[in-house]
């Protein structure tokens, strides 16, 4: 591993900033392989956008990066949840990161390109309670079928009950989180009401070109719950055929993000030190930490 005195072959040794800066990205996504068992894992990496004069060496320093059931506590409403967690599997470091420091002190130090790179990634198997669960239900619509004049044997009206509750802690948020409903290909006709609490915030439409219902909250606080019907008229006459259609053709899907890590990994410290210099050297920096859900499906259910 060539040192900085060497010229690693991934930096230049005459750059040149008025100012020396640095911005963090610790970025994870949960990967959710069945929408009811909720088996995630978490894959993360975090990203450097570094802009330093010199050689300049940077040193970072992390928390525990084993202690993730205490971080998963801090977030859920209940601590008593049943929940497994496992260690840090498959990382992957860049080439400039000096191993033994790493090993030894938990701690990344390096020479970085400049620019932006991806410093490190790793994954995270964990069996857990989700941050947001949704939960369709299917049900006759008899109020539609009992006012439908035109034809008073035509059962072919069905309501969709969407519950979407936030099971984080109430001081916290979700944000840009949407909902994909959805519809069975003959459906003729949507019409929809939403019932939501005082304080939600959301838009839901049908989308004829997606043939889904969109239900999307900019900002979705802990511990709240929000439901939405929706009542739509499909082309089959037969009750039985609807729910069979329905229960094959619908699914859910969830997207939000979250402005922490699952896995509780934080950033303590971040030094600057360039090479023949005594002190730590001065740097801006900035941290973000995001967790994004992936694009896993629920299945819908009827009664």
């Amino acid at each position: 591993m060539p040192v900085c005195g060497f010229g690693p072959d991934w930096r230049k040794s005459n750059n040149k900033y008025d100012k020396n800066q640095v911005s963090i990205d610790v970025f994870e996504q949960l990967i959710c392989q069945d929408g009811n068992v909720l088996n995630y894992e978490v894959i993360g990496s975090i990203k450097i956008n570094a802009m330093l004069s010199g050689m300049s060496s940077l040193k970072i320093g992390f928390n525990d990066r084993y202690i993730i059931k205490d971080s998963l506590k801090k977030y859920l409403i209940n601590n008593e949840q049943e929940y497994n967690t496992e260690e840090i599997k498959d990382i992957k470091l860049h080439k400039s990161i000096r191993l033994p420091k790493f090993v030894k002190e938990n701690t990344l130090v390096f020479v970085p390109p400049d620019g932006e790179f991806e410093l490190m990634s790793y994954r995270i198997e964990a069996i857990t309670k989700p941050l947001i669960s949704v939960e369709c239900i299917i049900t006759p619509d008899f109020q539609l079928n009992n006012n439908n004049n035109n034809n008073n044997n035509n059962n072919n009206n069905v309501q969709y009950i969407i519950r979407v509750k936030s099971l984080f802690k109430y001081n916290l948020f979700a944000k840009n989180v949407i909902i994909i409903i959805s519809l069975p290909k003959d459906t003729d006709t949507i019409k929809f009401s939403v019932r939501k609490t005082k304080s939600a915030k959301g838009k839901c439409k049908y989308v004829v070109e997606q043939n889904a219902i969109i239900w999307e909250i900019l900002e979705f606080p802990g511990n709240k719950e929000f439901v939405t019907k929706a009542h739509f008229e499909l082309a089959s006459s037969n009750m039985d055929d609807c729910y069979i259609l329905c229960n094959k053709s619908s699914s859910i899907k969830l997207q939000f993000e979250f402005q922490q890590t699952i896995s509780g990994i934080q950033v303590r410290y971040l030094r600057m030190s360039e090479h023949g210099a005594t002190d730590d050297q001065s740097v801006q920096s900035s941290i973000r930490y995001l967790t994004k859900s992936g694009d896993y499906q629920i299945r819908t259910s009827y009664n």
